[in-house]
Protein backbone atom coordinates (compact mmCIF):
# COMPACT_ATOMS: atom_id res chain seq x y z
CA UNK A 1 0.00 0.00 0.00
CA UNK A 2 1.52 3.78 -0.77
CA UNK A 3 1.76 5.62 2.26
CA UNK A 4 -0.17 8.79 0.67
CA UNK A 5 -3.46 9.82 2.11
CA UNK A 6 -6.33 10.66 0.79
CA UNK A 7 -9.29 12.43 1.63
CA UNK A 8 -12.77 11.74 -0.46
CA UNK A 9 -15.21 14.70 0.41
CA UNK A 10 -18.88 14.76 -0.48
CA UNK A 11 -21.60 16.24 1.99
CA UNK A 12 -24.79 15.88 0.03
CA UNK A 13 -27.66 14.70 1.40
CA UNK A 14 -29.24 12.82 -1.84
CA UNK A 15 -27.83 9.79 -3.55
CA UNK A 16 -27.03 10.19 -7.22
CA UNK A 17 -24.14 9.32 -9.74
CA UNK A 18 -21.33 11.20 -7.98
CA UNK A 19 -22.64 9.98 -4.65
CA UNK A 20 -21.79 5.84 -6.07
CA UNK A 21 -18.74 7.12 -8.42
CA UNK A 22 -17.55 8.12 -5.05
CA UNK A 23 -18.23 5.01 -3.45
CA UNK A 24 -16.96 2.84 -5.86
CA UNK A 25 -13.62 5.03 -5.99
CA UNK A 26 -12.77 4.95 -2.38
CA UNK A 27 -13.76 1.51 -2.44
CA UNK A 28 -11.17 0.93 -5.20
CA UNK A 29 -8.05 2.88 -3.90
CA UNK A 30 -8.28 1.66 -0.14
CA UNK A 31 -6.14 -0.78 -0.91
CA UNK A 32 -3.97 1.20 -3.06
CA UNK A 33 -3.67 4.25 -0.39
CA UNK A 34 -4.58 5.31 3.23
CA UNK A 35 -8.35 6.39 2.50
CA UNK A 36 -10.60 8.49 4.60
CA UNK A 37 -13.60 10.23 3.73
CA UNK A 38 -15.86 13.40 5.10
CA UNK A 39 -19.59 13.12 4.53
CA UNK A 40 -22.94 14.56 5.79
CA UNK A 41 -24.17 12.13 8.41
CA UNK A 42 -27.68 11.76 7.72
CA UNK A 43 -26.96 10.27 3.81
CA UNK A 44 -27.01 6.96 2.14
CA UNK A 45 -23.28 7.65 0.99
CA UNK A 46 -22.78 7.79 4.87
CA UNK A 47 -24.13 5.05 5.66
CA UNK A 48 -22.40 3.23 2.83
CA UNK A 49 -19.15 4.06 3.98
CA UNK A 50 -19.51 3.15 7.57
CA UNK A 51 -21.08 -0.37 6.35
CA UNK A 52 -17.71 -0.71 4.65
CA UNK A 53 -14.90 0.01 7.41
CA UNK A 54 -14.04 3.15 5.68
CA UNK A 55 -12.42 5.78 8.23
CA UNK A 56 -14.92 8.93 7.96
CA UNK A 57 -15.98 12.05 9.75
CA UNK A 58 -18.93 14.51 9.73
CA UNK A 59 -19.60 17.52 8.41
CA UNK A 60 -22.69 20.12 8.87
CA UNK A 61 -22.58 21.92 4.98
CA UNK A 62 -25.83 23.60 4.18
CA UNK A 63 -26.20 25.61 0.33
CA UNK A 64 -24.66 28.60 1.96
CA UNK A 65 -21.93 26.73 4.46
CA UNK A 66 -19.50 28.61 2.64
CA UNK A 67 -20.29 31.98 4.16
CA UNK A 68 -19.95 31.08 8.11
CA UNK A 69 -16.41 31.73 8.90
CA UNK A 70 -17.05 29.73 11.83
CA UNK A 71 -17.34 26.44 9.58
CA UNK A 72 -14.71 27.61 7.52
CA UNK A 73 -12.34 27.33 10.02
CA UNK A 74 -13.60 24.37 11.77
CA UNK A 75 -12.83 22.51 8.18
CA UNK A 76 -9.34 23.86 8.29
CA UNK A 77 -8.66 22.77 11.39
CA UNK A 78 -9.97 19.68 10.77
CA UNK A 79 -7.90 19.03 7.32
CA UNK A 80 -5.02 20.43 8.86
CA UNK A 81 -5.04 17.58 11.70
CA UNK A 82 -6.08 14.78 9.04
CA UNK A 83 -3.30 15.93 6.68
CA UNK A 84 -4.30 14.13 3.56
CA UNK A 85 -1.80 14.87 0.68
CA UNK A 86 -4.66 14.72 -1.56
CA UNK A 87 -8.28 15.77 -1.27
CA UNK A 88 -11.24 15.10 -3.88
CA UNK A 89 -14.61 16.47 -3.72
CA UNK A 90 -17.24 15.89 -6.18
CA UNK A 91 -20.48 18.73 -5.71
CA UNK A 92 -20.05 22.68 -6.07
CA UNK A 93 -20.84 22.90 -2.54
CA UNK A 94 -18.29 21.44 -1.47
CA UNK A 95 -15.95 22.90 -3.88
CA UNK A 96 -17.06 26.13 -2.55
CA UNK A 97 -16.77 24.94 1.17
CA UNK A 98 -13.57 23.14 1.09
CA UNK A 99 -11.08 24.64 -1.21
CA UNK A 100 -9.78 27.34 0.75
CA UNK A 101 -9.32 25.61 3.97
CA UNK A 102 -7.73 22.85 1.88
CA UNK A 103 -5.17 25.32 0.27
CA UNK A 104 -4.76 26.67 3.85
CA UNK A 105 -4.47 23.90 5.50
CA UNK A 106 -1.29 22.62 3.77
CA UNK A 107 -2.53 20.12 0.94
CA UNK A 108 -0.74 19.71 -2.53
CA UNK A 109 -3.66 18.29 -4.57
CA UNK A 110 -6.99 19.31 -4.64
CA UNK A 111 -8.99 18.01 -7.29
CA UNK A 112 -12.36 19.18 -8.30
CA UNK A 113 -14.31 16.00 -9.91
CA UNK A 114 -17.44 17.72 -11.96
CA UNK A 115 -20.47 15.92 -13.31
CA UNK A 116 -22.88 19.51 -13.01
CA UNK A 117 -23.53 19.88 -16.72
CA UNK A 118 -23.68 23.59 -15.86
CA UNK A 119 -21.41 26.57 -16.87
CA UNK A 120 -19.24 28.03 -13.92
CA UNK A 121 -20.10 31.25 -13.34
CA UNK A 122 -16.78 33.44 -13.31
CA UNK A 123 -17.55 35.34 -10.87
CA UNK A 124 -14.85 36.58 -8.28
CA UNK A 125 -15.20 33.42 -5.43
CA UNK A 126 -14.89 30.55 -8.54
CA UNK A 127 -12.17 33.08 -10.04
CA UNK A 128 -10.18 32.88 -6.59
CA UNK A 129 -11.24 29.22 -5.86
CA UNK A 130 -9.78 27.79 -9.35
CA UNK A 131 -6.47 30.31 -9.72
CA UNK A 132 -5.49 29.79 -6.55
CA UNK A 133 -6.86 26.89 -5.12
CA UNK A 134 -8.01 24.01 -6.79
CA UNK A 135 -4.76 21.95 -8.87
CA UNK A 136 -6.66 19.49 -10.89
CA UNK A 137 -10.24 19.41 -12.68
CA UNK A 138 -11.69 16.05 -13.55
CA UNK A 139 -14.79 16.33 -15.30
CA UNK A 140 -16.40 12.98 -16.35
CA UNK A 141 -17.31 14.01 -19.84
CA UNK A 142 -15.40 16.43 -22.43
CA UNK A 143 -19.30 18.13 -22.74
CA UNK A 144 -18.80 18.54 -19.05
CA UNK A 145 -15.41 20.32 -19.48
CA UNK A 146 -16.44 22.13 -22.10
CA UNK A 147 -19.80 23.51 -20.89
CA UNK A 148 -18.06 24.65 -17.27
CA UNK A 149 -15.72 26.36 -18.68
CA UNK A 150 -18.40 27.75 -21.71
CA UNK A 151 -18.56 31.43 -19.76
CA UNK A 152 -14.92 32.29 -19.47
CA UNK A 153 -12.38 30.01 -21.14
CA UNK A 154 -9.40 31.18 -18.96
CA UNK A 155 -11.27 29.94 -15.57
CA UNK A 156 -8.65 27.26 -14.86
CA UNK A 157 -5.70 26.11 -17.19
CA UNK A 158 -6.41 23.76 -19.71
CA UNK A 159 -3.34 21.66 -18.98
CA UNK A 160 -4.27 20.73 -15.57
CA UNK A 161 -8.01 19.61 -16.61
CA UNK A 162 -8.33 15.58 -17.31
CA UNK A 163 -11.30 14.32 -18.56
CA UNK A 164 -11.81 10.64 -16.96
CA UNK A 165 -14.98 8.98 -17.88
CA UNK A 166 -17.93 7.31 -15.57
CA UNK A 167 -17.06 3.41 -15.53
CA UNK A 168 -18.50 0.15 -13.93
CA UNK A 169 -16.80 -2.37 -12.98
CA UNK A 170 -17.11 -4.97 -15.73
CA UNK A 171 -16.18 -8.45 -13.45
CA UNK A 172 -18.17 -7.19 -10.54
CA UNK A 173 -21.14 -6.49 -13.32
CA UNK A 174 -20.76 -10.03 -14.47
CA UNK A 175 -20.61 -11.53 -11.91
CA UNK A 176 -24.19 -10.01 -10.79
CA UNK A 177 -27.21 -12.22 -10.21
CA UNK A 178 -29.67 -11.42 -12.84
CA UNK A 179 -33.67 -12.27 -12.36
CA UNK A 180 -35.04 -13.97 -15.05
CA UNK A 181 -38.02 -12.18 -16.96
CA UNK A 182 -40.03 -14.58 -19.36
CA UNK A 183 -42.07 -12.69 -21.63
CA UNK A 184 -45.45 -14.74 -23.08
CA UNK A 185 -44.74 -13.12 -26.89
CA UNK A 186 -41.98 -12.64 -29.22
CA UNK A 187 -42.51 -9.00 -28.67
CA UNK A 188 -38.90 -7.01 -29.63
CA UNK A 189 -38.55 -5.41 -25.91
CA UNK A 190 -37.04 -1.76 -26.01
CA UNK A 191 -35.63 -0.81 -22.17
CA UNK A 192 -35.61 2.81 -20.23
CA UNK A 193 -33.87 2.76 -17.54
CA UNK A 194 -34.02 6.76 -15.42
CA UNK A 195 -36.26 8.63 -13.05
CA UNK A 196 -39.12 10.13 -14.43
CA UNK A 197 -38.15 13.76 -14.76
CA UNK A 198 -38.31 16.51 -17.34
CA UNK A 199 -34.16 16.30 -18.10
CA UNK A 200 -34.73 12.50 -18.64
CA UNK A 201 -37.53 12.77 -21.63
CA UNK A 202 -39.50 10.10 -20.91
CA UNK A 203 -42.90 12.15 -21.94
CA UNK A 204 -41.46 11.49 -25.30
CA UNK A 205 -41.81 7.75 -25.50
CA UNK A 206 -45.62 7.56 -25.85
CA UNK A 207 -45.46 9.07 -28.85
CA UNK A 208 -42.86 7.25 -30.28
CA UNK A 209 -44.58 4.45 -28.92
CA UNK A 210 -47.20 5.14 -30.85
CA UNK A 211 -45.46 5.92 -34.09
CA UNK A 212 -44.22 2.16 -34.07
CA UNK A 213 -47.69 1.05 -32.92
CA UNK A 214 -49.19 2.75 -36.42
CA UNK A 215 -46.68 0.30 -38.61
CA UNK A 216 -47.99 -2.80 -36.84
CA UNK A 217 -44.87 -3.63 -35.08
CA UNK A 218 -44.42 -6.15 -32.25
CA UNK A 219 -42.92 -4.60 -29.70
CA UNK A 220 -42.71 -3.49 -26.02
CA UNK A 221 -40.63 -0.54 -23.48
CA UNK A 222 -39.92 -1.64 -20.22
CA UNK A 223 -39.56 1.62 -18.46
CA UNK A 224 -37.85 1.38 -15.15
CA UNK A 225 -37.97 4.38 -12.86
CA UNK A 226 -39.84 6.85 -10.79
CA UNK A 227 -40.30 10.20 -10.45
CA UNK A 228 -42.50 13.44 -10.31
CA UNK A 229 -43.61 12.68 -14.27
CA UNK A 230 -45.21 9.25 -13.85
CA UNK A 231 -49.42 10.60 -13.35
CA UNK A 232 -48.46 12.58 -16.81
CA UNK A 233 -46.93 9.70 -18.24
CA UNK A 234 -49.40 7.75 -17.91
CA UNK A 235 -52.07 9.97 -18.98
CA UNK A 236 -50.19 10.78 -22.31
CA UNK A 237 -49.80 6.60 -22.74
CA UNK A 238 -53.93 6.60 -22.49
CA UNK A 239 -54.02 9.39 -25.30
CA UNK A 240 -52.05 7.77 -27.53
CA UNK A 241 -53.36 4.45 -26.51
CA UNK A 242 -50.29 2.51 -25.87
CA UNK A 243 -50.52 1.16 -22.39
CA UNK A 244 -50.02 -2.25 -23.76
CA UNK A 245 -46.44 -1.07 -25.48
CA UNK A 246 -45.17 0.50 -22.01
CA UNK A 247 -44.72 -1.18 -18.93
CA UNK A 248 -43.56 0.90 -16.28
CA UNK A 249 -41.71 -0.91 -13.44
CA UNK A 250 -41.04 1.57 -11.11
CA UNK A 251 -37.71 1.82 -8.95
CA UNK A 252 -35.37 -1.17 -9.63
CA UNK A 253 -31.95 -1.39 -8.00
CA UNK A 254 -31.02 -4.74 -10.17
CA UNK A 255 -30.43 -2.59 -13.55
CA UNK A 256 -28.46 -5.64 -14.91
CA UNK A 257 -31.53 -7.81 -14.26
CA UNK A 258 -33.63 -4.98 -16.83
CA UNK A 259 -30.74 -5.31 -18.99
CA UNK A 260 -30.99 -8.81 -19.58
CA UNK A 261 -34.86 -8.75 -20.14
CA UNK A 262 -34.74 -6.49 -22.94
CA UNK A 263 -33.08 -6.41 -27.03
CA UNK A 264 -31.96 -2.25 -27.47
CA UNK A 265 -32.05 1.10 -24.52
CA UNK A 266 -33.39 3.72 -25.35
CA UNK A 267 -31.78 6.68 -23.59
CA UNK A 268 -34.34 9.92 -24.74
CA UNK A 269 -32.87 11.98 -22.11
CA UNK A 270 -32.36 15.94 -22.75
CA UNK A 271 -29.35 16.16 -20.96
CA UNK A 272 -26.95 13.41 -19.81
CA UNK A 273 -23.46 14.26 -18.78
CA UNK A 274 -22.38 11.05 -19.68
CA UNK A 275 -25.09 7.84 -19.65
CA UNK A 276 -23.85 5.43 -17.13
CA UNK A 277 -26.46 3.46 -18.12
CA UNK A 278 -25.82 3.29 -21.79
CA UNK A 279 -22.28 1.77 -20.68
CA UNK A 280 -24.17 -0.69 -18.58
CA UNK A 281 -26.45 -1.57 -21.69
CA UNK A 282 -23.08 -1.84 -23.28
CA UNK A 283 -21.61 -4.21 -20.84
CA UNK A 284 -24.66 -6.43 -21.57
CA UNK A 285 -24.36 -6.68 -25.03
CA UNK A 286 -27.33 -4.62 -25.90
CA UNK A 287 -27.14 -1.44 -28.59
CA UNK A 288 -28.19 2.10 -27.55
CA UNK A 289 -30.39 4.18 -29.41
CA UNK A 290 -30.13 8.21 -27.72
CA UNK A 291 -30.48 11.30 -29.01
CA UNK A 292 -27.11 12.60 -30.09
CA UNK A 293 -26.79 15.77 -27.43
CA UNK A 294 -24.93 16.65 -24.29
CA UNK A 295 -22.42 13.59 -23.37
CA UNK A 296 -24.28 10.71 -25.07
CA UNK A 297 -21.77 10.96 -28.34
CA UNK A 298 -19.27 10.40 -25.90
CA UNK A 299 -20.66 6.91 -25.38
CA UNK A 300 -22.59 6.03 -27.81
CA UNK A 301 -21.07 5.30 -31.06
CA UNK A 302 -23.57 5.85 -34.05
CA UNK A 303 -23.83 2.43 -36.44
CA UNK A 304 -21.51 0.87 -33.99
CA UNK A 305 -22.67 0.64 -31.00
CA UNK A 306 -26.21 1.86 -31.87
CA UNK A 307 -27.40 5.03 -33.20
CA UNK A 308 -27.74 8.86 -32.74
CA UNK A 309 -30.23 10.96 -33.49
CA UNK A 310 -30.85 14.54 -34.30
CA UNK A 311 -31.42 16.27 -31.42
CA UNK A 312 -35.69 15.61 -30.65
CA UNK A 313 -36.42 14.43 -33.66
CA UNK A 314 -38.73 11.73 -32.72
CA UNK A 315 -39.75 10.60 -36.13
CA UNK A 316 -35.99 9.83 -36.95
CA UNK A 317 -35.39 8.57 -33.37
CA UNK A 318 -38.90 5.55 -34.13
CA UNK A 319 -37.45 5.15 -37.34
CA UNK A 320 -33.86 3.22 -35.61
CA UNK A 321 -35.98 1.48 -33.10
CA UNK A 322 -38.04 0.19 -36.73
CA UNK A 323 -34.67 -0.97 -38.11
CA UNK A 324 -33.89 -2.77 -35.36
CA UNK A 325 -36.62 -4.73 -35.00
CA UNK A 326 -36.74 -5.46 -38.32
CA UNK A 327 -33.07 -6.49 -38.38
CA UNK A 328 -32.65 -8.34 -34.97
CA UNK A 329 -29.38 -9.69 -36.48
CA UNK A 330 -28.43 -6.20 -36.06
CA UNK A 331 -28.65 -6.24 -32.48
CA UNK A 332 -26.58 -8.92 -31.71
CA UNK A 333 -23.57 -7.10 -33.86
CA UNK A 334 -23.99 -3.99 -32.39
CA UNK A 335 -24.35 -5.60 -28.55
CA UNK A 336 -20.60 -7.14 -29.31
CA UNK A 337 -18.65 -3.97 -30.40
CA UNK A 338 -20.42 -2.28 -27.29
CA UNK A 339 -19.14 -5.37 -25.17
CA UNK A 340 -15.87 -4.58 -26.22
CA UNK A 341 -15.90 -0.73 -26.27
CA UNK A 342 -17.35 -0.93 -22.71
CA UNK A 343 -14.37 -2.75 -21.53
CA UNK A 344 -11.60 -1.09 -23.44
CA UNK A 345 -12.68 2.27 -22.60
CA UNK A 346 -15.61 2.51 -20.00
CA UNK A 347 -14.39 -0.53 -17.34
CA UNK A 348 -13.27 0.83 -13.93
CA UNK A 349 -9.76 -0.86 -14.23
CA UNK A 350 -9.25 1.74 -17.17
CA UNK A 351 -10.65 5.04 -15.13
CA UNK A 352 -8.85 3.55 -12.12
CA UNK A 353 -5.60 3.12 -14.22
CA UNK A 354 -6.08 7.06 -15.36
CA UNK A 355 -7.04 8.74 -11.71
CA UNK A 356 -4.42 6.66 -10.03
CA UNK A 357 -1.53 9.48 -10.75
CA UNK A 358 -3.88 12.12 -9.61
CA UNK A 359 -4.56 10.27 -6.17
CA UNK A 360 -1.83 8.70 -5.60
CA UNK A 361 1.16 9.46 -7.62
CA UNK A 362 1.43 13.21 -7.30
CA UNK A 363 3.99 14.88 -5.58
Amino acid sequence: MNDKKICFVNTSKTWGGGESWQLETILSFRNKAKVISITSEKSELHAKIVEHGVENYTVKAGKFAYLNPFKFYSIYRMLKKLAPDTILFNTSNDFKLFTMPAKMAGIKNIIYRRDNGRPLNPHPLNKLLLRRGITHFVPCSQYIADVALSRDPGLFPKDKIRVIYNSIDIDKWDKQSIIVEKEENDDFIFGCVGRLSEEKGVLFLPEIARKLKDKGLKFKIKLAGTGPLHQELLLLMAKHGVEKHIEVLGFRDDVKSVMNSIDCLLIPSHWEGLPTVAIEAMASRKPVISFGVAGNPEVVKHDETGYLVPAFDLDHFSQKMEHVVNNPELSVKLGVKGRKLAETVFSREVTNLQLHPFLVGLN
